[in-house]
């Protein structure tokens, strides 16, 4: 059932304008974040009061650092703040650039991590160069550089290649064969995947701005396609080789 309904978001998300959908997952990260900040807030206070209550001779517990303090409500309001700032920059450079990298992450937790060390320190003094914006410009980068590393490790983990690479393996066959690279961030731009090779056309591809000679090519190209499934049977489909393999250029 949830499925069915990301299915029926994503559906309608693609009849919007690109700032709907940027601004729908700012809040819905926004939304998450002060969830979780009110979570945490709890379990903070609950570990300094077991503190409190530690028979002697125990070791101190770690102080909790500054923008960890606070009632429910503000750090509600801090990681709201964060979270919904990191989805909503993710979601535009995800829509300008087309693709989902280490910069897009970077860029997003440094957004994020920058209005984080704003809210988290307003009015209360803050040590160091700079100041509050000091303190803010550092929890940024450090947020960026600690992002960009778990996105590796995750790069890495999954084989070095996102899940939704797997949506356009046939589409990246077709422009590399083309010699047409530089516009797969159009496709991507445009969720023209693998499953939407068959209903490309003329109309589609000039929406994403791809010139009228690589439209010919990319046209005559789909057409084909279209041919060679029409007339090769099933259990030869199953075994088929990439796009770029299966149908050379002549």
């Amino acid at each position: 059932m949830i499925d069915d309904m990301k299915k029926q978001l994503d559906e309608w998300f693609k009849t919007q304008p690109p700032s709907v959908e940027v601004a729908a997952l700012a809040f819905g990260g926004a939304a998450q974040g002060g969830v979780l900040g009110a979570v945490m807030s709890q379990v903070t206070q609950m570990s300094e009061q077991m503190a409190k209550n530690a028979p002697p001779g125990m070791p101190p517990p770690a102080p909790t650092p500054a923008m960890m303090q606070g009632g429910p409500w503000k750090l509600g309001r801090n990681f709201a703040v964060m979270t919904g700032v990191n989805a909503g920059i993710s979601a535009a450079l995800k829509k300008i650039r087309g693709v989902d990298d280490v910069p897009n992450a970077m860029a997003a937790a440094l957004g994020g991590g920058f209005c984080f060390g704003l809210v988290a320190n307003m009015g209360v003094p803050v040590p160091g160069p700079g100041g509050l914006l000091g303190e803010a410009v550092r929890t940024g980068v450090l947020f960026a550089v600690l992002q960009g590393g778990f996105y590796q490790v995750g790069q890495w983990f999954s084989g070095g290649k996102p899940e939704e690479d797997v949506l356009y393996s046939r589409t990246k066959g077709m422009l590399s064969t083309l010699g047409l690279e530089k516009y797969e961030k159009n496709f991507r731009k445009g969720n023209l995947n693998d499953s939407t090779l068959g209903l490309l056309n003329e109309e589609s591809l000039k929406e994403m701005k791809i010139p009228p000679g690589p439209r010919l090519l990319i046209m005559d190209y789909c057409n084909r396609y279209a041919a060679y499934l029409r007339v090769t049977p099933s259990y030869a489909l199953q075994q088929e080789q990439p796009l770029s393999l299966a149908l050379p250029v002549q």
